[in-house]
């Protein structure tokens, strides 16, 4: 189903995605526990398809439930906090994300867990520069370019890829959208 979710996001059925990890997530619960770490890929997955469909409310609801699961300093928890920052900015919550990002940041800088050429390092620095800018806070932007020089040779796109995990090939993204295909088809026909 993760893979599927993935696959159906990529190719633009985020809202397809949602409502399928929505129901799954009580049997994940229900037979794997509120711990193992499947729930938790299944619910970063399902906050990914809820930034394709912009519901910024449940996406980052989700990612904050992570981010309580997950020791803040490692990896993933700050990529995850990129994507809670993603979606409070797009909420309007601009102080908050602002006060994020700088701890983020400062966190990431202090531990040395990720290098400042890292792209999840230049993700939140360009995030924290977005929000400059907005405001005209140039001599910040400036000042945050010296902390993380490599953010200006980083190209950030709008995608958001909450956890990180091996791309579907085409065939295989085409052998699954083809076996989901004929399962939808037999569903609610008997012989």
């Amino acid at each position: 189903m993760n893979d599927l979710s993935r696959i159906l996001c990529d190719r633009g059925r985020g809202a397809e995605a949602a409502l399928m990890l929505e129901e799954i997530i009580p049997v994940v619960i229900k037979t794997l526990g509120e711990d193992h770490v499947g729930l938790s890929m299944t619910r970063a997955n399902l906050a990914r398809a809820y930034f394709f469909c912009k519901r910024w409310i449940e996406m980052e609801e989700l990612l904050r439930r992570l981010l309580a699961q997950i020791p803040s300093g490692h990896p993933d928890w700050i990529h995850i906090m990129s994507g809670s920052i993603h979606a409070r900015i797009q909420q309007g919550y601009v102080e908050e994300a602002e006060k994020d990002c700088t701890q983020t940041l400062e966190m990431i800088m202090q531990t040395k867990v990720l290098a400042l050429d890292h792209p999840r390092t230049i993700a939140i620095a360009e995030q924290l520069s977005r929000l400059y800018r907005k405001q005209n806070r140039f001599n910040e932007i400036a000042a945050l370019k010296g902390k993380v020089p490599a953010m200006d040779e980083y190209n950030m796109s709008e995608h958001y890829d909450i956890w990180p995990a091996q791309k579907t090939s085409g065939a295989k993204a085409q052998k699954i959208l083809q076996q989901i295909t004929r399962h939808s088809t037999n569903v609610g026909h008997t012989k």
